[in-house]
């Protein structure tokens, strides 16, 4: 190994030498430990700022469009753009083997290296999938140049090009949604960002205008008759009501220059803190006494009122993720909701009824899902003479008489209801007999929905002939996983009936190849979908195995000598057949008894017991 030169040591250095070389490795050390600890920002920070002294040009508004089945964002510029996006550093896409593999994100980002922003920081958007827009000044830029685009989704979507002067990244299609593409306008003063949504979206609500009011039947009649306040409103302005109710009750109520709504309203005895509450909530506005006024403005956590009474509230979650939880919520609560995937809670920001009605939703919503239990039991038999003895009577009244010959090699289904106990019987009798062998016996629990894999069988060790890479011939020992497995999928919906997946699989070894010694498998897959009650079992019958493996048997020494050695070895043949039935019973665990072990899904199959 080469040495370092004596003279460039650091104990070699003088003294100030010394003193600048020991600042200049810490400053290094610091800035390697706040790359390491955020990663993200690094990545930002590794992509092109603008000079000093660079001319730039302004943000001035963030618009959305809604499509019959996309969301279009727009950034207005008043100057040419200059759009900088890596979508293979942002995560968006790789080519392992020259193959492109998307990948999808919860955040679309990019930079515009030559922007500042007039038009403010946060955009909100709040239409699916969607969420809204945020500008930032990148880390590093130089007289504040430079803007850092970030548009959260409500769910992750996936890249489907994007088209400027600098970048074009396109040509690939995918069937997955949502997807996302990004473009410069024709003048290349703005970006377009259009994301492709999985639902048909809703059409945009046309609210009635006063001048759409003046065209309609109008009405208008609020009295205060013997203490009891009676309101009849049709068609009518929210002013113009709020002056007719000052004029009744001798309360000052006011509305906020920025709300415009007209309002229908019919309460025959009621008081004005109902009829506050009523249009509140029919009408998405808030309520705040200032001084001895009332002054009702618009709900929303963008809204520009002072007036505005919108609180926020952070409402943690147990079992349902964050951004699952905002999926579920009605489409109009999306622009009061936020989700902190930090601590899996969800931030509101509403008006406290609205916020106690999000609240009382997610309650409903956050419960633990169903668990459920599947346990499998395998019993092997040696002649379909003994099948038909331990399911001949039920298997015949469930039709399944013919199914149950073995030469088709037809798998059947069927359910043993409330005759467990007389199947159970019968198998441990042709047990004590030496008719059928219990094989296995496998249990686990998986969560609604979720997979469970269980393997019934053995593994084989084959002798193989190799070429190792100095080209000479060995034999290895290759093992080979013979047996039966099968992939359940539960499904409940809590009604005492549960709706069962199956695929059971078989898999022989059939043949040896003369030369290689490399086994050929052949594989039976089958499907099928049950419906059973909670706790019943179900019978997957027609499983045939039939194992065929030779073998070599040498004398030592005399039977590794060239061309005399066959006369000292023996060739074998061993052919194992058998059939199984499956015994599958599927059973809701009770949630009282689930211990926080039984949240996993198993991602192995289980071992028999």
């Amino acid at each position: 190994m080469r040495r370092m030169p004596r003279r460039c040591h650091p104990s070699s250095l003088p003294p100030k030498s010394k003193r600048i070389w020991c600042l200049t490795a810490v400053a290094a050390l610091l800035t390697a430990l706040c790359v390491c600890q955020n990663p993200a920002q690094s990545q930002q920070r590794n992509g092109p700022l603008a000079p000093p002294g660079s001319a730039f040009i302004n943000l001035t508004s963030v618009r959305s469009t809604r499509l019959s089945n996309a969301v279009r964002v727009e950034l207005r510029f008043d100057g040419t753009v200059q759009v900088f996006a890596d979508p293979i550093a942002n995560g968006w896409i790789d080519f392992p083997n020259d193959e492109p593999k998307l990948f999808p994100v919860s955040v679309i980002k990019f930079r515009v290296v030559n922007a500042r922003s007039q038009a403010g920081a946060f955009f909100d958007i709040s239409v699916y999938p969607v969420s809204h827009v945020e500008v930032s000044i990148p880390i590093g830029a130089k007289e504040g140049i430079g803007l850092d685009v970030a548009i959260p989704l409500y769910t992750p979507a996936w890249f489907k090009g994007i088209e400027t002067r600098e970048n074009s990244w396109s040509g690939w299609e995918t069937e997955k949604l949502p997807t996302f593409y990004i473009q410069e306008s024709q003048d290349h003063r703005s970006i377009i960002v259009t994301v492709a949504s999985d639902r048909q979206s809703e059409p945009p609500l046309r609210l009635k205008t006063p001048e759409d009011a003046a065209s309609l039947h109008q009405e208008l009649d609020v009295a205060l008759v013997d203490g009891v306040l009676q309101v009849s409103a049709l068609n009518v302005s929210l002013h113009s009501f709020a002056e007719a109710l000052s004029a009744a009750t001798g309360i000052r109520i006011t509305v906020d220059d920025e709300v415009r709504k007209t309002v229908s309203l019919y309460l025959p005895a009621t008081d004005v803190e109902e009829v506050i509450d009523t249009l509140c909530r029919g009408y998405g506005l808030s309520a705040a006494q200032v001084g001895d006024s009332i002054v009702i403005s618009q709900a929303s956590p963008s809204s520009g009122s002072r007036f505005a009474t919108v609180q926020t509230r952070l409402i943690p979650l147990n079992y349902l993720k964050a951004r699952d939880a905002v999926d579920l919520l009605p489409t109009f609560t999306r622009r009061f909701v936020r989700e902190s995937d930090e601590h899996n809670a969800i931030m509101v920001s509403a008006p406290d009824y609205l916020a106690d009605k999000i609240q009382a939703d997610l309650s409903k919503l956050d419960k633990p899902a169903p668990q459920i239990s599947v346990q499998l039991t395998a019993v092997e038999f040696s002649d379909r003479s003994d099948i038909e003895a331990a399911f001949g009577i039920t298997a015949k009244a469930q039709s399944l008489t013919a199914a149950t010959d073995s030469n088709t090699g037809d798998v059947w289904f069927s359910t043993l209801g409330n005759a467990v106990e007389e199947y159970s019987a019968r198998i441990r009798g042709l047990c004590q007999s030496g008719k059928a062998k219990l094989v296995a016996s496998s249990q686990a629990t998986v969560l609604n929905g979720e997979k469970a894999t269980l393997f019934v069988g053995a593994k084989k060790l084959i002798q193989v002939r190799v070429t190792t890479w100095r080209g000479r011939q060995e034999e290895i020992l290759m093992d080979v996983n013979i047996g039966t497995r099968l992939n359940v999928v539960p499904w409940t919906g809590g009604s005492g009936d549960i709706t069962v997946k199956l695929t059971p699989e078989v898999s022989n070894v059939v043949s040896l190849d003369p030369q290689t010694g490399m086994p050929t498998l052949q594989i039976r897959r089958y499907e099928g979908t049950m419906r059973v009650a909670d706790g019943d079992t179900v019978v997957i019958g027609g499983l045939k195995q039939t194992v065929d493996i030779p073998s070599r048997r040498r004398i030592p020494f005399l039977g590794h000598i060239p061309i005399i050695g066959a006369l000292f070895t023996k060739k074998t043949r061993s052919i194992d057949r058998s059939e199984m039935v499956l015994l599958l019973t599927a059973k809701v665990v009770n949630p009282e008894k689930i211990s926080p072990k039984a949240n996993q899904t198993p991602t192995e199959p289980a071992k028999p017991q």
